[in-house]
């Protein structure tokens, strides 16, 4: 604000006596009364002074209504900051819940992620070494479609990293699940394979999930049945599969129509196999 207080400064009572001098009906009277030179010069000054006095007055009463207008204008300004300010605080409430609420959130994460690291480092060698051990004995088919995920889970498996031991969490499911697709499929193969007056010879072989299946040799005309017994694949000769499975490969083939071939399955039980 601008405003300074004048310096000079009259009191109420002045300003009142000689607003009473003026505006009385007795100042005529006064003037009338006034014979001498001083007595006129002492009323003169006592005009100048009221005059004086009233614009005095005057002015203080603009300067404190501008201070007055300058007081309100800062009070206003003073309540729309303060509007502004609660909202930002209020905004600022809700970044630090939030913020909070995240905190919470990774730290909760933080620990998961430590107990699975544990959990890993405990189990995760034991699954890697029987993953390898299965691997050997699947089919060849299946050994080339998991191989990739094999040589992923022997690299992180010594590691302490929470991300190396989710790859590697992550390789070993994808081997189970493709080793739970080819259980449920009929997986076909080529393999060569050693006959035994030592010659080797190409084979088509349809594998009924890992279990069983048969092989087929158009051009030496032999066939047969193949299953697992826990720890090898067994081939059966029985070049009566010949012609049917010769029918089937045409049909997986498209050179011929489809229609039913009969072939036997073994289905292995507790007791045995039959």
């Amino acid at each position: 604000m601008n405003y300074r207080p004048p310096g000079r400064r009259c009191s109420a009572a002045s300003i009142a006596r000689l607003f009473t001098l003026l505006c009385s009906a007795t100042l005529a009277s006064h003037v009338a009364a006034a014979k001498t030179v001083a007595e006129i010069e002492e009323l003169r000054d006592h005009l100048k002074a009221a005059l004086a006095y009233r614009d005095q007055a005057a002015s203080e009463a603009n300067a404190w209504r501008t201070q007055q207008a300058e007081i309100d204008a800062l009070a206003t300004l003073a309540a729309e900051e303060h509007k502004r300010l609660t909202r930002d605080l209020a905004a600022l409430r809700q970044t630090l819940d939030a913020l909070e609420q995240k905190r919470q959130t990774l730290a909760t994460r933080e620990a998961l992620r430590a107990r699975f690291v544990t959990l890993m480092n405990e189990r995760l060698p034991a699954l890697t070494e029987e993953l390898r051990a299965q691997h050997t004995l699947w089919p060849d088919v299946l050994q080339e479609r998991t191989r990739a995920n094999l040589a992923t889970l022997a690299e992180q498996r010594d590691a302490a990293d929470f991300f190396a031991q989710q790859r590697s969490l992550e390789a070993a499911l994808a081997m189970l699940e493709q080793a739970g697709e080819f259980q449920s499929q009929i997986n076909r193969s080529s393999l060569m394979r050693a006959l035994p007056d030592g010659r080797e010879a190409l084979f088509e072989v349809i594998y009924l999930g890992l279990a069983s299946g048969y092989y087929h040799s158009a051009e030496l005309r032999i066939a047969g049945t193949i299953s697992f017994d826990g720890k090898v694949w067994i081939w059966r000769q029985d070049d009566t599969l010949a012609a049917p499975l010769a029918r089937y490969l045409k049909i997986l083939d498209g050179d011929a129509q489809p229609t039913l071939v009969n072939l036997p399955v073994e289905v292995r039980r507790a007791e045995g196999s039959q």
